[in-house]
């Protein structure tokens, strides 16, 4: 586990228990619920925050959209943390491509011959750079 994901993990715990005390008392102040109305935000935000984490794929994935159009979803270090491709286009965090897809397994039925052929250079490592051998994330 990373030290900052632990940090919010500690950080969730410590607001949790903050709550916990301050619902234990028999009467709220006006004050007191303000605090308790911030708390509980802060509480949501690192909670999707760590569960964001803990869904993020590291590699590509095959999806398919509801659309039925197969894509790669692909890490990227933009806002939502992926982007979309189809081998000739990107769509930073899937947006104006499709308003939902899944995680679709390599031998899934819908991944054609022609979606290998154009898109399984989206799949190497090192893809970007150039150099050294070819390996596919899903042959791993």
């Amino acid at each position: 586990m990373t030290g900052d994901k632990q940090a919010r993990r500690d950080a969730a715990e410590i607001v949790e228990s903050l709550l916990a005390e301050i619902y234990a008392s028999p009467k709220l102040t006006p004050k007191e619920r303000s605090i308790v109305g911030q708390l509980e935000t802060v509480k949501s935000i690192l909670r999707d925050e760590i569960e964001g984490e803990d869904n993020t794929s590291k590699k590509p994935d095959w999806v398919l959209t509801d659309r039925g159009q197969v894509l790669v979803q692909i890490p990227d270090d933009n806002q939502w943390g992926f982007s979309l491709h189809d081998g000739a286009t990107s769509w930073p965090g899937g947006l104006e491509v499709a308003a939902s897809w899944s995680v679709i397994e390599n031998d899934h039925s819908a991944i054609t011959p022609e979606c290998h052929e154009e898109m399984d250079w989206l799949f190497f490592e090192d893809y970007t750079d150039g150099e050294g051998p070819k390996k596919a994330w899903y042959d791993r």
